[in-house]
């Protein structure tokens, strides 16, 4: 059942939280493994393909200065804490890198992907 859905309201990456867009609509690859069906002259076979558990296109809004430091720690090859939480008050976290996309000088957004060195971790509403 669903209570209530919505924007992601903060990202944060080692501790340090940036804006994110109001409008923000994130892809997020949800289940560990995909299952997908192949068939046989008989029954069908589930292939299941472990998958990453991304969160893409994340939209953030950042100076410059911040944008040098996105640009370091996606460049950096340490793994960082990742975070993040919903309108809904869920909360998600996972240790991992960053893919800095893109940066639009226009409107100073960031876009980036969480890629967790595992998979993301429920901590709950709050």
């Amino acid at each position: 059942m669903i209570d209530d859905s919505g924007s992601i309201i903060q990202v944060s990456i080692d501790g340090v939280s940036y804006d994110v867009f109001a409008d923000a609509d994130f892809d997020i690859t949800p289940p560990l493994y995909k299952n997908e069906g192949v068939a046989t002259s008989g029954r069908n076979i589930i292939k299941r393909t472990k998958q990453v558990q991304e969160v893409k296109s994340v939209a953030l809004a950042c100076n410059g200065k911040e944008r040098d430091q996105l640009t370091q720690i996606a460049e950096s090859g340490t793994d960082r804490t990742l975070a993040y939480k919903t309108a809904a008050g869920d909360s998600y976290k996972a240790t991992g890198k960053i893919d800095f996309e893109k940066w639009n000088n226009q409107e100073s957004k960031a876009t980036i992907s969480m890629i967790p060195r595992t998979k993301w971790t429920f901590f709950g509403a709050s």
